[in-house]
C-alpha cells in the first residue's frame, strides 16, 4: 500500500509568515540606526514606517483571497512549524522592549538628549511592541497549557497580562453588541473608543476573575491577574533599579502605546457592527459578517492572519494559518495600517466608513452597533 503525498501548499506559504517577525525587528534596527549615526532624527522613522511606508506597500502588494483546500488545511494544522513561529517570536520581541526601554535609560543620563527625543523613542517603539499582544492573542486561543502560559508572558511584557482572560471570556461572548468595551460603535471615534475600551477590559477581566475564585476573594493567591500583573512588574524592577524612577513614566508611556495600538485593532475591527437579539431576548450567533475583514497580503503575514477577523470570530478555534476569507463578509477600505491611520484622523475615518456601515445593514438586514 502506498503512502499519500502531502498536499502541495501554496508557493512561499510556509515562507510568507516570517514577514512575522519583521515587526519585531524594525525597532531594534531603528535603535541600531539610531546609535550608529548619533542622531535622534532617526527616530521619526518608527511612527513613519507603521503610517507610511506599510499602507504604501499594501497597495502596492495587493490583496492574497486564496483559500486552502481541506487537505491542505488539516496538513498544515498538524505541523509545529506555525506554533513554532510564535513560540520564536516571543523572545525577539523580549529583547527588542528591553532594548528600547535599557536605550531610554542610557538616554536619561545624558545631558544632550531633549525630552521629546525620549517620548518619540517610547513612542514610536511602543507602536511596534503592542503586536506581541496579537501572538499572545492567537497562543491565547490555544486549548493547551504551555500556550497559554506563553500567551501570558507575551503579554506580561507589555503589561497587558490580563488580555487574554477578558478577550476570551469577554470580548468573543459579546462582540457587536452594545455591552463589548472592544466593539466600537458608529459615530464614536478612536479616542472616545479607547477612554472606554482599555479600562473597560481590565474592569471586564477583574470581573470574570472574581467569578472565577468563587469567593474566595480578590486578593487570594490563585488570582491569575495578580500573578501575571506581578510579572510585569517583575519584568520592569530591574530597570527602575538600574536607572532610576524616572524610567516609571517612561515605562507607562511605552506600555500605554502598546495597549492603543491594540486598541486600534479593536476599533477597526467591529466599528458599526452589531447583532440583534432574538424573539428570546438573546443575541443571535455570531457570524462572519459581524467583523470587518481585510486581504492585503502583506499586513496579514505581518500580524499572523489577523485581518481575517470574520473568519477568527466564527470560529475561533482556528489557528491563524488557516483562517478563510469570505466572498460576502465586510471589507475594510485598507489594511490595518492605513485603518488605523484613517482611525487617528476622525473625519477621514467616519467619511470611509459611515456609509459602508449603512451598506452592511442594508445588505444583511443587520443591527448598527450604536451604544
Amino acid at each position: 500500500m502506498t503512502a499519500t503525498a502531502p498536499p502541495k501548499l501554496p508557493l512561499f506559504f510556509r515562507l510568507r509568515w516570517l514577514v512575522g517577525f519583521v515587526t519585531a525587528l524594525i525597532a531594534p534596527g531603528i535603535m541600531i540606526w539610531f546609535w550608529l549615526s548619533g542622531s535622534p532624527w532617526v527616530l521619526i522613522a518608527l511612527p513613519l514606517v507603521i503610517y507610511g511606508f506599510f499602507p504604501l506597500a499594501d497597495l502596492v502588494l495587493g490583496e492574497d483571497r486564496a483559500n486552502l483546500t481541506e487537505s491542505q488545511e488539516k496538513a498544515v494544522e498538524k505541523d509545529p512549524y506555525f506554533k513554532a513561529l510564535l513560540y520564536l517570536t516571543i523572545p525577539v520581541y523580549a529583547v527588542s522592549i528591553f532594548a528600547a526601554l535599557i536605550t531610554a535609560g542610557v538616554l536619561l543620563g545624558s545631558a544632550s538628549v531633549h525630552w521629546g527625543w525620549l517620548i518619540l523613542l517610547m513612542v514610536g517603539t511602543g507602536l511596534y511592541h503592542g503586536t506581541v499582544i496579537n501572538v499572545g492573542h492567537e497562543l491565547g486561543h490555544s486549548g493547551t497549557k504551555l500556550d497559554r502560559r506563553a500567551a501570558k508572558l507575551a503579554n506580561a511584557l507589555v503589561g497587558y497580562g490580563h488580555f487574554n482572560l477578558e478577550h476570551n471570556g469577554g470580548h468573543h461572548r459579546r462582540v457587536a453588541t452594545p455591552e463589548d468595551c472592544a466593539s466600537a460603535r458608529l459615530g464614536e471615534s478612536f479616542y472616545a473608543f479607547a477612554l472606554r475600551e482599555v479600562p473597560g477590559a481590565f474592569a471586564g477581566a477583574v470581573q470574570l476573575e472574581r467569578q472565577r475564585l468563587k469567593g474566595r476573594g480578590f486578593w487570594h493567591p490563585d488570582n491569575q491577574l495578580l500573578q501575571i500583573w506581578g510579572l510585569s512588574l517583575l519584568l520592569m524592577l530591574p530597570l527602575v533599579l538600574v536607572f532610576g524612577l524616572w524610567m516609571v513614566p517612561l515605562i507607562a508611556l511605552h506600555h500605554v502605546v502598546s495597549w492603543l495600538m491594540l486598541s486600534q485593532a479593536n476599533y477597526v475591527e467591529h466599528y458599526g457592527l452589531g447583532r440583534h437579539r432574538t424573539e428570546h431576548g438573546r443575541y443571535e450567533p455570531v457570524r462572519p459578517f459581524h467583523s470587518w475583514n481585510a486581504d492585503q497580503w502583506l499586513s496579514n503575514a505581518l500580524l499572523f492572519n489577523l485581518q481575517r477577523h470574520s473568519d477568527h470570530h466564527a470560529h475561533a478555534w482556528r489557528d491563524y494559518q488557516v483562517l478563510r476569507t469570505f466572498d460576502d463578509v465586510p471589507t475594510l477600505p485598507a489594511g490595518y495600517p492605513g485603518s488605523f491611520l484613517l482611525a487617528l484622523l476622525p473625519p477621514l475615518w467616519f467619511r470611509a466608513m459611515d456609509h459602508r456601515v449603512q451598506a452592511w445593514a442594508e445588505h444583511y438586514g443587520g443591527t448598527i452597533n450604536r451604544g
